[in-house]
């Protein structure tokens, strides 16, 4: 009979771990409007690594160990949006379009800039676990 409950309580308490784990899965959305930018104020703090001018060809990155976070930018907008998570230009997503990239797991700054540079979303700061929607607005 212990035998019995023993294993009861174990089945139990491994669906209980197992949905609290598939909790952890639920698709994140969060919104950002967008402001106009000040046409005089120098350099962008948001931005590190800015969108190349250029056609250099980039190195293929190393594989890496661990877990990714997929961020979708959905561009509910008429602008097309350069953009830049933890600061590093990772592309473009075209007017009324979207588009998405990764980022490390854990706290991630969310930047964008309207190509012309006249209007910005964010920064959006997120705790990214395994998927997360930026959707931008007017």
């Amino acid at each position: 009979m212990k035998k019995l409950i023993t294993l009861t309580l174990a089945l139990f308490l491994g669906f209980a771990f197992f949905t609290a784990g598939a909790q952890d899965v639920k698709k994140k959305t969060i919104e950002a409007v967008g402001t106009k930018v000040e046409a005089t104020r120098g350099d962008n703090a948001n931005i590190i690594t800015p969108r190349p001018t250029t056609d250099v060809v980039a190195e293929k990155p190393e594989a890496t160990r661990g877990g990714s976070c997929k961020v979708i930018v959905d561009n509910w907008t008429g602008y097309a949006i350069d953009i830049y998570v933890d600061g590093v230009w990772e592309g473009t997503v075209a007017a009324w379009s979207d588009g998405y990239t990764w980022a490390i797991p854990g706290k991630t700054k969310l930047y964008g800039l309207s190509t012309g540079g006249t209007t910005e979303w964010g920064p959006t700061y997120v705790n990214c676990k395994n998927q997360y929607t930026w959707k931008l607005t007017n």
